[in-house]
């Protein structure tokens, strides 16, 4: 699967700081996801603190994956082929279509100006 890498003579074994700095990082995406999920709940559900529902959004979201993806076939098969699309769709498209209704808002609420004329 991964191969040694050997740049000059001094640089030994980078893939192995690449893995490490690919999980290191791909833990912290997935904790600040389980951060503002827990937070959205927490005002969806108008609670005080955020700090209950750790525990069980950290167990549903645990049950969830393994009910996702049973297996890594299952992910070669199913999820792989469809990556590309569903990249996309998240990383630019629902990105630039939020972007457009924002810019729609402010250039809507710029182009209406109150009326605070009196006329008696």
């Amino acid at each position: 699967m991964s191969q040694k890498i050997s740049i000059g003579s001094f640089f030994e074994r980078i893939e192995a700081i690449m893995a490490s700095s690919w999980l290191i990082s791909t833990y912290f995406k997935a904790m600040i996801y389980l951060y503002a999920f827990i937070v959205g709940c927490a005002e969806l559900f108008k609670l005080k603190q955020y700090q209950i529902l750790v525990l069980p959004a950290s167990i549903y979201i645990f049950g969830l994956a393994n009910l996702i993806s049973p297996s890594i076939t299952f992910i070669v098969i199913t999820i792989v082929p469809y990556w590309v699309d569903w990249d996309t769709t998240l990383g630019i498209i629902l990105p630039g279509c939020l972007l457009l209704i924002q810019l729609l808002k402010s250039y809507r609420k710029s182009s209406v100006t109150p009326n605070n004329s009196s006329q008696e």
